[in-house]
């Protein structure tokens, strides 16, 4: 082989190993270093665990459904899963991904079943020292093809 094809392939060669190395790099930096420091500097409060929720629509006020949410936190942001434990949904899972700050969490849902579009919003308020969350959801309904809105209470499972 002559001297400019092994200079050629030793080039292409160092591109694919420096080209590994920085998006390995940026993946442990973005998992791993990130994650931890924002959770290491993070002093506000708490909301990861198990929580009950409940919810009236309102147009029915007088029958409230139940559900039950596990949150996921890393410093601010939130993940976690909803599943609905009565009513017309009962069963269904949602996952749901957001941020918390400054008392208020706010959320995106959809259902765990991408074949659906059920999906929507949550803002909730921390209260009560931390024991509960209040707010509204906003959600499409497929069933009256609108934006509808519901009142949520959350408390937090002992």
């Amino acid at each position: 082989m002559s001297e400019l094809t092994i200079s050629g392939i030793m080039g292409v060669l160092s591109g694919i190993v420096a080209t590994f190395c920085w998006w390995f790099g940026s993946q442990v930096l973005n998992k791993m270093i990130l994650p931890w420091y924002r959770t290491q500097r993070y002093q506000g409060v708490l909301i990861d665990g198990e929580w009950n929720g409940y919810y009236t629509d309102m147009s029915s006020p007088d029958s409230p459904h139940s559900c039950c949410i596990h949150l996921n936190q890393e410093a601010t942001l939130i993940s976690g899963e909803i599943i609905e434990t009565d009513g017309p949904d009962k069963g269904k899972r949602y996952s749901i991904s957001g941020e918390f700050r400054n008392s208020i969490l706010t959320l995106i849902y959809q259902e765990s079943n991408l074949s659906r579009i059920d999906r929507g919003t949550i803002a909730l308020y921390l209260k009560e020292n931390g024991t509960a969350f209040e707010g509204f959801t906003v959600y499409y309904s497929d069933s009256e093809n609108s934006m509808k809105q519901r009142s949520y209470r959350w408390t937090r499972s002992m």
